[in-house]
């Protein structure tokens, strides 16, 4: 039978739910350490995950996030995708 609970009792309720461990990106350290202007090539061969590099970066980096405040763009090219810093 579902209660009703406090706004206090709700807050800590709320404070406590399990959050998962967070993953680090992909690469990320070499993309946050490109200089403007550059890119970064991430070879079919390097890449491990099930998941596209394509459909990865964008939910890391360019989903929900307007194209003027984006940092880095990404194109697939011949053999992998290349990243580039805005």
């Amino acid at each position: 039978m579902p209660r009703k609970l406090t706004k206090e009792e709700a807050q800590k309720l709320g404070e406590s739910k399990r959050q998962g461990s967070k993953k680090p990106i992909q690469f990320g350290e070499e993309i946050t350490n490109l200089k403007k202007g550059e890119s970064l090539l991430i070879t079919e061969k390097e890449w491990k995950m099930n998941t596209t590099p394509t459909a990865y970066y964008y939910g890391k980096f360019t989903k929900g996030i307007d194209k003027k405040v984006r940092v880095i763009s990404y194109q697939k090219v011949e053999g992998g995708l290349m990243i580039t810093k805005l």
